[in-house]
């Protein structure tokens, strides 16, 4: 009997221990979600690891904020903790902006100036409809440099609970990415081309400006190589990742080769050309009509080495951006969009690597590309919709067409590719072929990855009154796309931080209670929750005495 006795004290001593190793706070919990929401990846475990100083993180979503921010703002709390409980080096402060603030005015006034704009909500209550500002930004400070991490993004067309929503997924990826930008070291280096008439740094400013907190940039002259052939090579040598946008010039035969070069000795390139060309300063004049035609740089036969052909297609779309155009005259005069096929706005890809996160992509113009068979493995990384059409060129672009009814029967091609991913062994387009003076030896093939979308504008931000805009942002009809989002993302995927994309392609599954069942069914179930433990913990302890009191009879 004694023996039984001292066996239950271990089982209860046994119990208690396993009931206070996982109330610890200090206790990594496990993970039983499907989605393995509350694991967090091996790149933020990496990048916790190599944290050696202290981070101070300070999250602006306190005080009293709407519903659907509270939930962003708890689950923005677990996920810092479980960061606290992996460093020793994180310090978590959640602050109220407006907190002993008598004129909240003065607050936004204040917090604009440090680039935290808020969010305006409207929430219905008892009174009427309310309107509160909120802040979902936090700030991650070591002391001597700190970084602003936006929380909250929208994307065209989600409802305010989708935006929390995807939040909520996004909050490991935007938390490291933060970190990233403030240890990171710039080990790696991107060259734009400057040469070629290709975009300016005004219009590049925004896209150039995100990745400047990543890596390093230089600029790129290929014009110089003809009289400084050794020099450029030798530059070219140090560069990661060629980035080529919106060339408008021919690449001559020597230019070619040193891009061929370059890439066939692993150096990534993103390409980001028009196919089509067309003059929108005289598309937007008096005359309201400009002229489409296929745009020659000289680079069909090396794209076709590579297994890819641009079209003369000019492309058209029904999912498309508007246009925002004046009627009316002087005072009278006003500026009203409408539907304008020519501006696509394709959804990146749904993959592993990128594009998940990704909303509507604004095209401007673009053309058709073709890929051809070869060795190398093809992702298709945007398409336009199953509503769609090309059209040959040269061809007249008139600005009075959006007077006519579209007919969505013409649109019955679909899903034409706009942006392609070629990765693998590339075979030199000078394999075998005389070389262009002065180079004097070809490596004839090498692995490597090449990028290329059929939009040259796609990375160029307007600009208002001599400063630029956010890229993806149209200032005519306020609309917000996410061109900086997927540049950014196919930059990384070609840089090599595969790891750190795939905490951007987490998906929570929210389970929503049916209201019919609930009034339904509500009691029964209230009535379970309250009986249903003690019921639960009562037959446990019946069958414990019950045993007991065989083992005491048998003895």
């Amino acid at each position: 009997m004694s023996s039984i006795k001292h066996l239950s004290w271990k089982i209860s001593l046994l119990l208690v221990g396993l009931l206070f190793w996982g109330l610890n706070p200090y206790t990594e919990p496990i993970d039983f979600t499907q989605d393995q929401r509350y694991t967090l990846a091996p790149a933020t475990l990496n990048l916790l690891e190599s944290v050696e100083q202290p981070l101070q993180i300070d999250v602006f979503l306190s005080g009293p904020i709407p519903q659907d921010y509270q939930r962003l703002r708890r689950e923005t709390q677990l996920f810092l903790s479980r960061l606290q409980k992996r460093s020793n080096w994180i310090e978590v402060n959640f602050i109220n902006p407006f907190e002993e603030v008598e004129d909240p005015k003065a607050v936004v006034q204040m917090m604009g100036r440090y680039g935290l704009a808020p969010e305006n909500v409207f929430e219905q209550d008892a009174t009427g409809m309310i309107q509160q500002f909120v802040f979902p930004w936090a700030i991650i400070n070591t002391g001597e440099k700190s970084v602003r991490v936006k929380i909250t993004e929208q994307q065209l067309g989600q409802s305010p609970a989708e935006k929390i929503q995807r939040a909520i997924e996004n909050l490991e990826y935007l938390f490291m990415d933060g970190i990233d930008q403030l240890l990171g070291d710039k080990n790696k280096s991107i060259g734009v081309l400057r040469s070629h008439g290709c975009s300016s740094n005004l219009k590049l400013y925004d896209f150039l400006s995100t990745l400047g907190k990543y890596y390093n940039i230089a600029p790129i002259d290929l014009r110089k190589a003809k009289s400084a052939y050794d020099e450029l090579r030798e530059v070219l040598s140090q560069i990661d990742l060629l980035l080529i946008s919106n060339p408008v010039e021919e690449f001559e035969p020597l230019e070619q080769f040193v891009l061929d070069q370059h890439l066939i000795n692993g150096g990534h390139a993103l390409w980001l050309v028009d196919p089509i060309r067309i003059n929108r300063d005289s598309l937007f004049n008096q005359r309201g009509k400009a002229l489409a035609y296929k745009q020659d740089l000289n680079l069909d036969e090396l794209l076709f080495k590579y297994g890819l052909r641009l079209s003369s297609n000019l492309v058209q779309d029904l999912f498309s951006a508007p246009i925002v155009l004046a009627q009316g005259a002087n005072n009278a005069s006003q500026y009203i969009p409408f539907p304008w096929p020519y501006y696509p706005l394709p959804s990146p890809e749904q993959n592993k690597i990128f594009g998940i996160s990704s909303g509507p992509v604004w095209l401007r113009f673009p053309g058709t590309l073709d890929t051809l068979k070869n060795s190398l493995h093809k992702t298709i990384l945007l398409r336009t919709s199953k509503s769609s059409r090309s059209l040959p060129t040269p061809m007249v672009v008139q600005l009075k067409e959006v007077e006519t009814k579209i007919d969505p029967t013409a649109y019955s091609e679909t899903e034409l590719p706009l942006g392609v991913l070629l990765e693998g062994i590339f075979d030199s387009a000078f394999k075998n072929r005389i070389l262009p003076e002065p180079a004097q030896s070809v490596v004839e093939s090498g692995t490597s990855k090449l990028i290329f979308i059929s939009d040259g504008s796609l990375a160029e931000n307007q600009i208002d009154k001599g400063s630029p805009l956010p890229l993806g942002f149209d200032k005519w009809t306020r609309n917000s796309y996410e061109n900086l989002s997927f540049l950014t993302q196919i930059t990384h995927f070609l840089m090599g931080k595969n790891d750190r994309l795939s905490m951007k392609n987490k998906t929570y599954k929210v389970s929503y209670l049916d209201p019919n069942k609930v009034a339904r069914q509500g009691w029964n179930w209230k009535i379970t929750v309250i009986f249903g433990p003690l019921i639960w913990f009562g037959a446990i302890y019946m069958s414990i005495q019950f045993w007991r009191k065989r083992q005491i009879n048998r003895t």
